[in-house]
């Protein structure tokens, strides 16, 4: 059986993970959007929460960002009751989950994410970036 080693993270790397997806959310949002609040913990992990509420609606939009998983891995957007929970920083879900965006210009707007960060990386070689990059030229193919 494969034994689970838990990565310990300080306060600091806490608060510096805090302010890195602040800035991202605050440069990405679109106006209509309020970034209402950011919590995280280093307690089983590193977990970022992002609150998001947009303009005529009552119900918050939580982003979980995190270096685990949980039962919502992979599902888009899940209604937790009182909120709406995506798992990762896909502001596209949440985009196409109001209608603002069609299904294909998030997974487009995703694509282009990935690739930006695999290029930052210098990561523009492998069969990975590869791949990302032949499922974006396919969606925009089908525009």
């Amino acid at each position: 059986m494969k034994t689970f080693n838990k990565k310990n993270y300080s306060d600091k790397d806490l608060k510096e993970k805090i302010d890195k997806v602040r800035n991202y959310f605050i440069q990405n949002l679109k106006c209509n959007y309020k970034l209402i609040n950011i919590q995280g913990s280093n307690t089983n992990g590193l977990s970022i929460y992002v609150y998001i509420l947009k303009d005529g609606e009552h119900k918050k939009m939580v982003f979980r960002i995190s270096d685990h998983i949980n039962g919502n891995f992979n599902e888009g957007v899940v209604d937790m009751g009182l909120t709406y929970q995506i798992q990762g920083d896909d502001l596209g879900l949440m985009y196409h989950f109001y209608g603002e965006i069609s299904k294909n210009e998030a997974r487009i707007n995703f694509l282009n994410i990935c690739l930006k960060k695999y290029k930052s990386q210098g990561k523009e070689n492998t069969l990975a970036y590869k791949n990302i990059e032949k499922q974006l030229n396919n969606l925009l193919v089908q525009q």
